[in-house]
């Protein structure tokens, strides 16, 4: 079927993304966008990338709708290199790493009934 393009919110744009991960987080039978970014490793008189705190990005019928913090929960601050989401029966984690010899951090979803 191939390739669509999908203009995403201009939120997507505040600091490099370097990944992104999908899951359906309201439950609607839609892929969803998890991302995560920011770049510390600049020169010292560009000054650090770091406006991307993550970022859910719900698909609608209009296209993708940026999610505050406040309401989706997810807050992924630092300088996030990559994401993987690893599903179990009653919900997942959201695995998140950063910089070279940093912590891993994980944050645990739960599965709505009806996915059960």
């Amino acid at each position: 079927s191939g390739f669509l393009l999908h203009e995403l919110p201009i939120q997507a744009q505040f600091a490099p993304i370097h990944a992104i991960a999908t899951s359906d987080a309201n439950q609607d039978g839609n892929l969803d966008l998890i991302l995560a970014g920011n770049d510390f490793a600049t020169e010292t008189n560009t000054g650090r990338y770091d406006s991307l705190n993550g970022l859910l990005l719900v698909k609608t019928e209009a296209g993708y709708q940026a999610c505050e913090i406040a309401e989706s929960g997810l807050y992924l601050p630092g300088d996030q290199k990559s994401l993987i989401i690893l599903n179990y029966a009653k919900g997942g984690l959201l695995m998140v790493s950063g910089e070279n010899d940093g912590k891993i951090s994980a944050y645990q979803f739960s599965r709505s009934p009806s996915e059960e």
